[in-house]
């Protein structure tokens, strides 16, 4: 029976026009558009009408109050933003499309809720619709017209508190809940004030703040205590809300707000039906900066402190800008304030002082809506550092000190003298007895010597430091450098060679062991770091040997210093060449034989030398006198061709026959002069004038060294080694070494009887003597004579035709002239 039913309306519903069906569904609602000011309770929603109230382009996040009041017949109040409103305006089902919190279906009553734009990406266009009709669209539910209805909008945007974390009307399903806030939205510093306001707008819930304990009960349906005391609103049937401070034990411990629809905990709501209800949820959060200060709030001069305001309640970042003052005792900006000094910002600051003293510090704090508080703490700065003393002045700086000529005044400050907040006095201290306490001092000494001044450097806060130095009294000449010693220094050599230079220097004060030289052979580098780069010890001594690892131009740079620290410098520059390469056999043969050949001329100049000297020696030995035998052997050698290793007789020409000198060329000449007056010598005659002849020559012995002269002569002559001489006497007049040397002559002496020659021939005249004692004359052309002298007697031959005579006594030698 029922199949056979069924079967009948599907052929009956078969048989109804398509394009019916298709309009009925499609037909519009064609509601009348308003505006909320223009809307009002006055304005009558007939039967089978609708009207679409445009709320204008809402943003997301604003909250809006609105207060709906429908009266004389139920209708539906449905809320669409610019999309979803679409659905309805076709006339198609727009059961999915409306937001269902806001809106209320077969509404009669008064209605107020608080409602929250959605998020969206972009600002919308929202609309509020009475419908009073019935159509397709709304699948039979809601209000379905029949009778006129009225209803009136009130619609007003409010202006939220900076921290409302939660604003909006919400709905629940009998015996449920919702945990609305928890997690960081509630984590609150102590002292955070929470309020919660809820307006009801559909039956009656619950509203509890908990711990975290406290939610842990409600979840599971434990036993105890669900709730905070005072923190709870239960059976919200009117407007309603409480306030509670987080105290100090629960500062940032996690909270949790829940909306409830249940049963439990016990002595709220039961909740058997859905709710809807607005709840706000504000929060009011400390404004209280708080200092920290490490180093237990002290502090010393230069050295920066930190100030930390990070334990200041700041969970909900309520403290939107952070200022220091570092010194409540200066006003920086000169506003008449002493403690808004923008010197630093920021939740950490670094502040430092230069002068000591407790600092109070103040830290400003302004909250996002504008609330600023204060705090301050105090900063014991302290100067613990010691100033650093320096003596300045204004004689020549040394290594150590300072130096001064005897008698010259040199004066000393501490104006470069430093400390961290500054140096408040200097005392001076020397000769182990004086002291002054003033910024300069002017001293002076007479002796030369090392003098020790201290310095002592105080601050205000009691801390000193001192420093010593040494006044050097010196004398002011400088040492010289010798110019004689530098102008033998080579200016070459080779590379590794180690080239010796000696030098030597002046000094009117200092001896020679006070001086002291260096040699600088870097004269570009200050390898001492005196700030002279031209003095380095780099050798050190009057002589030294400086050495050069590579070929080039080197400049040496040579200071003599004094023990007074005067100085003379002398540059130079030395060029050194690369080692010569080692050369080839023939090179070497090349040496050898060029050696050889120096060897050979130095022996042939040495033993033509030797040679020639003993040539000398034996020509002067025959009376030439030494310019007689150089002419001599200048003739030999250039008329005749000698040998380059000749002996002393072929150099001095007696190996082609006796050399005659002038002298005794002259002396031959007179004689046969002589032999041609008087005729030739008998016996008998040259017997009677043997005492006028000229002084004869009796043969000697020659040295020793002469005798060693000839064998040597004697030896080269010959090729053999020479061999020792004895003494010997030579007796031949004719053999060659009896004219080395000339022998003594005997004594001249005029025989009775002889003939005297003229004067002047062999000896000087004569002194006059006294005429002999008149003689008896002797017989036959004999004169007997006395002698002046002894007064010898002896007796003469006169030779005829002569009337005077000199003639010598035989007594005692003496010439007398007989004769008239």
């Amino acid at each position: 029976m029922r199949s056979a039913i069924c079967t009948a309306l599907l052929l009956g519903l078969m048989l109804i026009p398509v394009s019916t069906l298709a309009a009925e569904g499609r037909d519009a609602p064609n509601c009348l558009n308003d505006t909320p000011a223009g809307f009002s309770s006055s304005t009558v929603i007939g039967d089978g009408a609708c009207i679409k109230v445009n709320l204008g382009v809402l943003n997301p996040g604003d909250v809006y109050d609105i207060s709906i009041i429908v009266s004389q017949d139920a209708l539906d109040v449905l809320v669409f933003d610019e999309n979803s409103i679409q659905p309805y305006d076709l006339g198609q089902s727009y059961r999915s499309s409306y937001e269902t919190v806001p809106s209320t279906e077969s509404a009669l009553g008064s209605f107020e809720f608080h409602w929250k734009v959605p998020p969206s990406i972009t600002s919308k266009s929202w609309y509020v619709v009475f419908d009073n009709l019935a159509h397709s669209g709304d699948q039979g539910l809601g209000d379905q017209g029949g009778a006129d209805s009225r209803a009136s909008l009130t619609l007003s945007k409010i202006t939220e508190s900076y921290w409302t974390p939660y604003h909006n009307v919400l709905a629940l399903e009998s015996d449920s809940s919702l945990e609305l806030l928890s997690g960081n939205q509630m984590l609150l510093d102590a002292g955070t004030t929470i309020v919660v306001s809820a307006w009801p707008l559909q039956g009656e819930g619950d509203i509890y703040l908990q711990t975290q304990s406290m939610n842990n009960l409600y979840t599971t349906g434990g036993v105890g205590t669900q709730y905070i005391t005072g923190a709870a609103l239960q059976s919200i049937s009117s407007t309603d809300s409480f306030s509670w401070t987080v105290p100090q034990e629960l500062g940032g411990q996690p909270l949790y707000l829940v909306v409830d629809n249940t049963d439990s905990p016990l002595g709220g709501a039961n909740g058997s039906e859905a709710i809807r209800l607005t709840v706000r949820v504000e929060y009011a959060p400390p404004i209280q900066p708080v200092i920290s200060v490490d180093s237990n709030g002290s502090t010393i001069l230069g050295q920066a402190v930190t100030l930390d305001a990070s334990s200041s309640a700041n969970r909900l970042e309520q403290i939107a800008s952070w200022s220091w003052d570092f010194d409540a005792a200066v006003d920086l900006d000169a506003d008449g304030n002493f403690t808004n000094d923008a010197e630093a910002s920021g939740v950490n600051a670094l502040a430092l002082w230069n002068t000591p003293g407790d600092r109070i510090v103040t830290l400003t704090v302004v909250s996002q809506t504008g609330i600023s508080a204060s705090t301050t703490t105090t900063v014991s700065v302290t100067d613990v550092v010691s100033p650093v003393a320096r003596i300045s002045g204004d004689g020549q700086p040394i290594s150590g000190g300072w130096k001064v000529a005897s008698n010259q005044t040199i004066t000393l400050n501490c104006d470069a003298s430093t400390d961290d907040h500054l140096v408040s006095f200097c005392i001076w201290s020397w000769d182990e007895s004086s002291a002054e306490r003033n910024s300069s001092i002017s001293l002076s000494w007479n002796e030369i010597g090392m003098y020790s001044v201290s310095l002592t450097a105080a601050d205000a806060s009691g801390n000193s430091n001192s420093v010593l130095t040494t006044v050097t009294v010196t004398d002011s000449s400088a040492p010289v450098l010798n110019k004689v010693s530098l102008d033998l220094f080579a200016s070459s050599g080779l590379v590794g060679e180690a080239i010796p230079f000696t030098a030597s220097a002046v000094d009117s004060y200092d001896s020679d062991s006070n001086l002291t030289y260096h040699w600088d052979v870097n004269p570009d580098v200050d390898n001492d770091d005196n700030g002279n780069a031209r003095d380095d010890p780099d050798y050190v001594g009057s002589s030294t040997e400086l050495e050069f690892s590579k070929a080039g131009q080197y400049d040496v740079v040579l200071t003599v210093f004094d023990q007074s620290n005067n100085f003379d410098s002398h540059a130079f520059t030395i060029n050194i060449e690369p080692l010569p390469e080692k050369g080839s056999i023939a090179g070497i043969l090349f040496v050898a034989l060029f050696i050889g050949t120096i060897t050979m001329g130095v022996a042939l100049i040495g033993h033509r030398r030797w040679q020639s000297g003993i040539a000398m020696e034996l020509l002067m030995g025959r009376g030439l006198s030494e310019t007689e035998a150089r002419a001599h052997m200048s003739a030999v050698s250039s008329s005749r061709k000698i040998p380059m290793f000749s002996s002393a007789v072929v150099l001095a020409g007696l190996d082609s026959g006796e050399v005659q000198s002038a002298s005794s060329k002259e002396t031959d000449a007179k004689a046969a002069e002589m032999a041609a007056i008087y005729g030739s010598n008998t016996s008998q005659q040259q017997e009677n004038l043997s005492a006028f002849a000229p002084p004869t020559f009796t043969q000697r012995s020659l040295s020793e060294g002469s005798q060693a002269a000839a064998a040597d002569a004697l030896a080269l002559l010959n090729d053999e080694t020479p061999t020792p001489l004895t003494q010997t006497t030579v007796s031949t007049p004719n053999e060659l070494v009896s004219d080395l040397y000339a022998a003594t002559p005997v004594q001249t002496v005029v025989k009775s009887g002889g003939i005297s020659l003229p004067d002047g021939v062999l000896n000087p005249p004569a002194e006059p003597t006294p005429s002999p004692t008149p003689s008896t004359p002797a017989p036959s052309g004999k004169m007997n004579v006395n002698c002046t002298e002894c007064s010898a007697s002896f007796s003469i031959e006169m030779p005829p035709g002569v009337s005077k005579v000199v003639v010598s006594c035989p007594s005692c030698n003496t010439d007398i002239i007989v004769g008239n």
